[in-house]
């Protein structure tokens, strides 16, 4: 099948209506830059949430992104190294080798994907010298941060696999690698891991392979603005996904699953009752919508919608890319979530990639007739 998507549309649909209320236009903004020809990005997401507890573990994985329309089938991948700062007094990076320059490896986990490329013991660099070296060089953004420590991860291919001129491939929606880390207190949405801007193509690299030798990405041509925020709507690196017959032959809608503890966001749910007496739903008075956006070939849209359903320890909402046609069920399709409160706030999850190819074999796995 193609990997273009040749028609799409968005509309959002539930599953099951346990909380109503008044909805507002979709929300469009996108404050992130997405690489163009020639760049690459970094993506960090984190499975972190607002009021997550201490002594709870955390997942960071960093991505490699890619421009609209990469040719995977071809482009080959270098090694780089990656910095990731922290707060220290939010969290704790998960080794057994605090301090040293090479041995804190034991918390980090290759990406299925690169895992036979790269050597089990890669060096991740936790010592005292890159932190105050980072610190020193940090901008005012980063500074904002309240960033006080530093892991260095670096990447070391297997020579009897590649070597850094041959290469190796990729998988676009497969992290790279994944760091753990333990929380030291009750997580706020200011506990931000990320990657600091002065470290690009100082101790942040990206590389390719020609196939015969390793180019450097320059500092122009890297785009860095992705960092893991501690959720409101949870979504780690992967949301969950949905599929059913579009109401147009031969497409298909994807329906996306927003998750929200109450914890992190209290909607303020007021039980209605009918005529019985019984509990026939409820109010949100905290909130004001829920939604979704989508990117494919570079273009944002969204919607809303006014339904969410309640779990227990907070709310599920499902909006839904429709009309997908079966030329484009090769396609990554970008998503994230989000909600807006009754003040105007708008809380979004990570940017998360949907391979529609593997949700639709999931759902013909399931019964649903497959698309051809």
């Amino acid at each position: 099948m193609s990997k273009k998507i040749l028609s799409i549309a968005l509309a959002v649909v539930m599953l099951f209506s346990v909380l109503a209320f008044s909805a507002s236009a979709a929300n469009t903004t996108v404050t992130t830059t997405f690489p163009g020809a020639n760049q690459m990005g970094f993506r960090v997401v984190s499975d972190a949430y607002v009021g997550m507890p201490a002594g709870e573990e955390v997942t960071v994985k960093v991505y490699w992104v890619y421009p609209t329309g990469t040719d995977f089938d071809s482009w080959l991948m270098s090694v780089g190294n990656v910095v990731l700062a922290y707060n220290n007094e939010a969290y704790t990076y998960n080794t057994e080798n605090d301090g040293s320059t090479s041995l804190g490896y034991d918390g980090r986990t290759w990406g299925a994907a690169y895992a036979d490329y790269m050597k089990p013991a890669g060096n991740v660099n936790t010592g005292a010298t890159i932190t105050n070296t980072v610190i020193s060089g940090l901008t005012a953004a980063d500074k904002a941060y309240g960033w006080n420590d530093m892991v260095l991860t670096q990447m070391v291919v297997d020579t009897s696999v590649t070597t850094n001129a041959k290469g190796f491939p990729v998988d676009a929606d497969c992290e790279v690698f994944s760091l753990s880390f333990t929380t030291v207190r009750e997580i706020t949405a200011a506990d931000v891991i990320g990657i600091p801007a002065s470290t690009i193509t100082k101790q942040t690299l990206l590389a390719y392979s020609t196939g015969s030798k390793q180019v450097k990405f320059t500092a122009a041509n890297i785009i860095n603005n992705e960092p893991a925020v501690p959720a409101v709507v949870a979504g780690g690196d992967t949301l969950t996904a949905k599929m059913r017959p579009g109401e147009v032959d031969g497409t298909v809608d994807l329906g996306i699953t927003g998750t929200v503890l109450t914890a992190s966001f209290d909607p303020g749910k007021t039980p209605v009752y009918n005529g019985a007496g019984e509990e026939a739903g409820a109010t949100a008075a905290n909130l004001a919508a829920v939604g979704v956006q989508v990117r494919v070939d570079g273009v944002v849209a969204a919607a809303e919608g006014t339904c969410i359903y309640d779990t227990g320890d907070g709310f599920n909402y499902r909006p839904a890319i429709t009309g997908i046609d079966a030329d484009g069920l090769n396609s990554l399709i970008e998503v994230r979530n989000y909600i807006t409160d009754v003040n105007g706030n708008t809380y979004f999850s990570n940017w998360m990639l949907i391979d529609a190819a593997d949700v639709h074999d999931a759902a013909v796995g399931n019964g649903m007739t497959g698309i051809a």
